[in-house]
């Protein structure tokens, strides 16, 4: 208790109890010519350091090859802060816990069978940036013993995990935690396992400003009571499809990992600039003496955009070339394949990845084995907001992401 919360900069304290637990969950996929192991974690994100450390350890225990291990996350911001240092003392508990947890699927494996299948679901993710853009698909992927019940099923689907705002100082799995649990309840008979993966969410939430949520503004309808609204409805609609997927014994598999290079923004400040503007910020702030006028409001809210910047423009300056090496992976199960993209990728770039896959089901895993942060469309680039303000990242990057994931997908193909 009191460890640092992840995913708002407008929380006041570190956490002050348990609202419900959160999970490492493994997939471990076996079929004589490949393996392939899926991790998902409730948490918000994990980088590139981390990631190597649990791969290389599940390799060491098990010899899957790292590659074919795929890290998700599902970007959830009630949960602990693994980049602050006072939860450093917590990773290693959190480490072991994670590679643990594929080590036990890897020496429980069993007799399986496999399916896939997608369905749509309505009224959850909304377009936070006022488009007409969503992606309402959920991928479903069934593993049953030969009797008919699921033994794991693996839900994707496209939204923020932030029912819960900045308030909420209980550890929780928001409505993906619902959702899982919607699932594990109704299938109980069996212990089904439920597993969730994110997708291209960076402009996706449940309907909220960003700005706002930012500076910690109250925004109605922020309840458990709404996550379990949305869970359950995430729930049902996997849980109408489930019976249809039918389910084979001997599927392909496969896993791909392309590295590629993000390029930092040229067009931030420099840091003596923005360190000057924050320092004048927040003297106009506190002349305010708590006077939240819309002065104040604006004020707060380019705060907000500067402080992250400046972390942005730190790391640019620390990099070598202004460059940094990344990656996207994707792991074919049967008939679909899952396509891990590194941060928080606007809905559009993975609408587009999906469109041109010619697998018969396409994921996008979000928020998957390293964390470049928010990648908007260059279109968006014109249009400002705060995910383009705290981009870390060129334009192009987003058409250099859709890139790595073609070759990915052309790979396994």
């Amino acid at each position: 208790m009191g460890l640092p919360m992840a995913g708002f900069a407008a929380r006041q304290s570190g956490c002050t109890g348990v609202h419900d637990d959160l999970y490492a969950k493994a997939l471990l996929l076996a079929n004589g010519r490949s393996t392939v192991v899926l991790l998902c974690l409730d948490i918000l994100w994990i980088d590139q350091l981390l990631t190597k450390a649990i791969r290389n350890a599940i390799t060491d225990e098990t010899g899957i090859p790292g590659d074919n291990i795929m890290i998700c996350t599902s970007h959830n911001h009630s949960g602990p802060d693994l980049d602050d240092p006072e939860c450093s003392d917590w990773v290693p508990t959190f480490q072991d816990q994670v590679v643990g947890t594929v080590i036990d699927a890897w020496q429980s494996k069993t007799e399986a069978l496999v399916g896939v299948g997608s369905t749509n679901v309505h009224g959850i993710g909304v377009n936070r940036r006022g488009k007409n853009i969503v992606d309402t698909s959920v991928g479903v992927i069934k593993v049953e013993r030969g009797d008919g019940y699921p033994d794991a099923v693996v839900v994707n689907y496209t939204c923020h995990a932030v029912v819960l705002g900045p308030d909420n100082l209980l550890i929780t799995a928001d409505y993906p935690g619902y959702a899982q649990r919607g699932i594990e309840t109704a299938l109980l008979k069996k212990e089904t396992v439920a597993l969730f993966t994110n997708g291209a969410a960076g402009d996706i939430n449940t309907g909220h400003s960003a700005d706002a949520c930012g500076i910690g503004a109250f925004t109605p309808g922020r309840t458990y009571e709404r996550a379990e609204e949305l869970g359950t409805r995430l729930a049902d609609a996997v849980l109408t499809v489930l019976p249809d997927i039918g389910t084979r014994d001997d599927i392909e598999l496969g896993s791909v990992r392309v590295d590629w290079t993000a390029d930092y923004r040229t067009d931030m400040e420099s840091e003596e600039e923005i360190i000057a503007r924050i320092t004048h910020l927040e003297e106009f702030l506190a002349s305010k003496h708590g006077e939240h006028d819309e002065e104040w409001t604006q004020a707060s809210i380019e705060l907000m955009y500067k402080e992250e910047i400046l972390e942005n423009v730190k790391e640019a300056n620390a990099a070598e070339f202004w460059r940094r090496t990344t990656e996207v992976q994707a792991i074919r199960i049967g008939d679909a394949v899952l396509v891990a993209l590194p941060g928080e990728v606007f809905v559009q770039l993975g609408l587009a990845i999906k469109e041109a896959s010619s697998f018969p089901f396409t994921f996008i895993a979000g928020y998957a084995n390293d964390n470049l942060g928010y990648i908007p469309t260059a279109e968006a680039f014109a249009e400002g907001g705060y995910e383009v303000a705290t981009a870390r990242f060129a334009k192009e990057t987003g058409a250099k992401l859709v890139h790595a994931a073609g070759q990915c997908l052309q790979s396994l193909a």
